[in-house]
């Protein structure tokens, strides 16, 4: 059987589209329900060069997470994998997807969970996805050392970055972001404020939940009543929570065709990968009254199709780009709030990562000076049978004494900064002392022009003869050969 490559020798990559790129139709092909991370993870995890696997999807992204022993196969194996599984070819799709490589990948994934590269600055439902992400990667055996640590640190600093800076505030979400975006473009409608409508909602998910509770609370500012708010979804099971909580109404699934003809104001919030309302939903819609839907669903479970018709709005999460926001000021300081935060956990993560190969050998010389301690302190009692009355003292003293002596080299070991020079110390150490050498690291390589690793915000990549001369050095340095980041 192959030998499965060491943690300490791999490499992180991430392959992926984003709202910032990638409009939602573009998005929506490459969604996964949370019922099939699992699946998808451990899918992912058979192609060649992928040790390790997550998979991030939201509203906003789909995002995959691998470690790999070799750099150049990884990446060939991920975009095979989109394209096989999802039928989505990234080569063809040149600008709406992006690729990011080692150190860029990690803080790429701090960012996300930071909120600063959310839709809306800061909104916080990303921590439960990044969670979601984690637990069906770990559920299906796919998070290994590296990526189980690296989304439990990514959520400590979605965590730390809230609760130092002023970012999340503001409580900020999708739902409160689409109501905003119906309060400032359809302040009226029918001739009173629209988040004040008869209202329907589609879904009765975490999100659908947020959406009630926003929605509910926006209207009573207004003086309208909960009670003109209905929930309708596939399962009854899980509307009777919500409509005690709220105060609502609840409906049938076979109601939808007639709620959705007589209702202003329609909000959309399910898992379903497929339309839910369609254009014969609004046929007997005569224009009594304008409707306005707005869907937060991806997939998109609205068909765009609808909005032809002369009384009907439909709106998406594409809508939604800066409401709900600060203004470009206040945006620039809390982001770089932010990014202070994600630069000291990022250093910290950094640490951890490149002292790992570090551990075995630290270990194994530990145990080798332990068993030559106790066979010394055991031959001194034995040859002289006066001192076994301070036999205890005597091995506290001994245990004292190396763990004085072996303390700086430890430290130093897992200190130093760089990997390759971590490796030459264990190296050293191993032929020192006759101890297993730590596991080689893996290989970087990655073909000249596949790929232009973009920094710490993942920008659409470019083949790197399309970079223009005078290029940053760091981005220049990666177009070929990628350094052994974490």
């Amino acid at each position: 059987m192959p030998v499965r490559p060491s943690a300490f020798s791999l490499n992180t990559i991430v392959i992926g589209v984003r709202h910032a790129n990638a409009a939602i139709d573009v998005r929506e092909q490459l969604a996964f329900s949370g019922p099939t991370l699992e699946q998808a993870c451990q899918a992912l995890t058979t192609y060649r060069g992928i040790e390790e696997a997550a998979i991030l999807s939201t509203c906003n992204r789909t995002e995959l997470y691998a470690t790999v022993s070799d750099t150049a196969l990884g990446i060939q194996s991920l975009k095979r994998f989109l394209k096989e599984y999802k039928q989505f070819d990234y080569d063809a799709h040149h600008g709406h997807g992006f690729l990011l490589l080692h150190e860029d990948a990690i803080i790429h994934l701090f960012r996300v969970a930071s909120g600063i590269d959310s839709m809306i600055l800061g909104e916080g439902q990303i921590l439960s996805q990044i969670k979601d992400a984690l637990h069906a990667a770990m559920a299906g055996g796919t998070a290994g050392e590296i990526i189980e640590k690296l989304f439990k640190t990514a959520l400590t600093v979605g965590k730390a970055v809230r609760s130092e800076t002023g970012i999340a505030h503001r409580d900020p979400n999708i739902p409160k972001a689409a109501l905003a975006f119906i309060g400032q473009q359809y302040g009226q409608l029918n001739g009173m404020p629209t988040v004040a409508q008869p209202a329907l909602v589609l879904g009765a998910g975490r999100i659908a939940d947020i959406m009630l509770a926003e929605l509910t609370t926006a209207r009573a500012s207004l003086g309208a009543k909960p009670a003109e708010i209905t929930l309708i979804n596939r399962t009854m099971d899980r509307l009777a929570p919500l409509a005690e909580q709220y105060g609502i109404q609840t409906a049938a699934w076979d109601q939808l065709p007639a709620l959705a003809a007589c209702h202003p104001l329609i909000l959309v919030a399910t898992s379903a990968k497929h339309y839910l309302l369609k254009p014969e939903h609004f046929s007997q819609h005569q224009g009594q009254h304008d409707t306005l839907i707005m869907d937060i669903s991806v997939p998109r479970n609205v068909d765009p199709a609808i909005g032809q018709h002369p009384h009907v709005k439909v709106y998406n999460t594409d809508d939604l780009q800066g409401y709900g926001s600060l203004s470009e000021a206040n945006r620039l300081r809390l982001t770089h709030e932010a990014n202070q935060v994600i630069e000291r956990e990022y250093k910290a993560f950094h640490q951890w990562r490149v002292g790992r190969p570090a551990i075995p050998v630290i270990s194994q010389l530990r145990a080798r000076i332990e068993d030559a301690r106790r066979t010394e302190v055991a031959d001194f009692v034995s040859y002289c049978p006066e001192t076994k009355k301070s036999c205890g003292v005597i091995d506290a003293m001994s245990r004292s004494l190396v763990n004085k002596l072996l303390h700086d080299p430890t430290i130093q070991l897992r200190s130093t900064p760089q990997l390759d020079e971590i490796y030459k110390q264990a190296e050293m150490l191993s032929t020192m002392f006759n101890i297993p050498a730590p596991p080689a690291a893996c290989s970087t390589t990655v073909p000249a022009g596949s790929i232009r690793n973009t920094g710490n915000t993942p920008y659409p990549d470019h083949e790197a003869d399309a970079a223009p001369s005078g290029s940053p050095s760091s981005d220049a340095a990666d177009m070929v050969s990628v350094n052994p980041r974490p």
